[in-house]
């Protein structure tokens, strides 16, 4: 039989998920907010909706993984972006246009110390450190946005203009459709679906684990 092996702890699973969830949320009622265009009755619905989700989405993107890192500290060595990572994005970037036939060893699985010495795709490293600073950013700027100037929370607007505390609110809500798109992508491909299986049931199907 073969080994089991744990690829995503069930927090792990959890703050992935419900970070999805409260993406969903945030671009929906986002949208609804800047055109008018409700999915959820009213402006006063979206906004309140927003606001949950906002907080909902800095407490599993950012808070838990802090304390997850803090926990288990090998999971954050796994999970920082190192030079090599960019090499292996390049290289599997002129696989994926033809270029080269080379494809970078991205998830290996260390048989003897029964750990794994890399774990992550290059592209999910760049996506989720991309969206871990990107949505401090956001919520600064929103909090800005909501709360208005001469807040606490709302301390951005000190230095900011609004219309620029708004454009930059914009620019991220972009980013996250962009970033969205591309994770989907990156999911559902075949050489990665065992990612995704792995985000629902936890074990490593095997299919592209490299054990040494």
């Amino acid at each position: 039989m073969a080994e089991k092996i744990e690829r995503h702890a069930s927090e792990s699973r959890f703050m992935h998920w419900a970070h999805a969830l409260f993406m969903f949320l945030l671009i929906i009622t986002g949208y609804g907010i800047y055109d008018g265009v409700y999915l959820f009755s009213d402006y006063a619905t979206n906004i309140s909706l927003h606001m949950i989700a906002a907080f909902g989405i800095i407490m599993v993107s950012v808070v838990l993984p802090i304390y997850f890192w803090i926990a288990k500290p090998a999971e954050l060595k796994l999970s920082i972006i190192y030079p090599s990572d960019i090499g292996n994005f390049f290289t599997i970037a002129l696989n994926f246009l033809g270029i080269t036939k080379k494809y970078p060893k991205y998830h290996v699985w260390n048989t003897k110390k029964r750990e794994y010495s890399v774990k992550y795709h290059p592209a999910i490293k760049f996506i989720r450190w991309g969206d871990f600073f990107i949505l401090i950013l956001m919520a600064v700027t929103g909090l800005g946005l909501y709360y208005g100037h001469g807040t606490t929370l709302g301390f951005i607007l000190n230095y900011w203009s609004l219309t620029l505390t708004r454009t930059i609110h914009l620019a991220c809500f972009y980013y996250f459709i962009f970033s969205l798109m591309a994770h989907i992508y990156l999911a559902v491909i075949p050489v990665n679906r065992s990612l995704l299986k792995s985000m629902i049931f936890g074990e490593d199907t095997g299919e592209d684990t490299v054990k040494i």
